[in-house]
């Protein structure tokens, strides 16, 4: 992995989070986190877009990097709440 790209990515626990950005059909960019969430039984992902589109791509990547930075920090805050049937181990 490249060093830019360790900025765009981030574990937390059992957590990824992937910062990105894509051309709207307008021509504008758009920022995005892809957050995984690996469990035992497989992974589930969720994609948060990150603020509105942008003129440059810098400008998305920025707003998604910001995103990433606060959907890890919820995550670090306290412990995510148990399912039923499922334990701490």
């Amino acid at each position: 992995m490249t060093e830019p790209e360790q900025d765009l990515f981030k574990r937390v626990g059992y957590y990824d989070f992937r910062a990105y950005t894509q051309l709207t059909s307008g021509g504008l960019s758009q920022g995005f986190v892809l957050a995984r969430h690996h469990m035992l039984v497989g992974m589930v992902q969720t994609v948060f877009r990150a603020g509105k589109p942008c003129a440059t791509s810098s400008e998305a990547l920025s707003l998604a990097l910001e995103k990433l930075s606060h959907l890890a920090a919820i995550v670090t805050q306290e412990p995510l709440p148990l399912g039923t049937g499922e334990q701490s181990i």
